[in-house]
């Protein structure tokens, strides 16, 4: 008996449950996929795809990048990082409807470049 409660108590600190900031960061996520999702509407051709093949990556990377930041670091999250990347990436999304013209895609590309 002793075993198991060693055991159960154990599992009991090692899960983790998510934050208030982690299901609006992936919200984030799905409103950006659906922008770029536009760029497939209708009758896309190669550069098309290919915009949205890259455009895709990009997203797709910083989203890994902070999630995980936020795994690695736990507890000592910074929660103005956080949200610096969501507004980045909500920019990002933003600027995805109109990637074709030259000031949505320096918009989508300054979010994007590191640092």
């Amino acid at each position: 008996m002793v075993d198991s409660d060693v055991e159960s108590a154990e599992a009991d600190e090692s899960e983790r449950h998510a934050t208030w900031l982690e299901p609006f960061f992936d919200l984030i996520a799905v409103a950006g996929v659906s922008q770029l999702a536009h760029l497939l509407h209708g009758e896309p051709g190669a550069k098309d795809f290919a915009y949205y093949a890259v455009l895709f990556c990009a997203f797709w990377m910083t989203w890994t990048c902070f999630t995980l930041y936020g795994n690695v670091a736990d507890d000592r999250t910074r929660t103005h990082i956080l949200l610096a990347g969501m507004f980045g990436r909500a920019v990002m999304a933003a600027a995805a409807q109109g990637v074709r013209g030259s000031q949505h895609m320096q918009a989508f590309a300054v979010v994007r470049r590191p640092g």
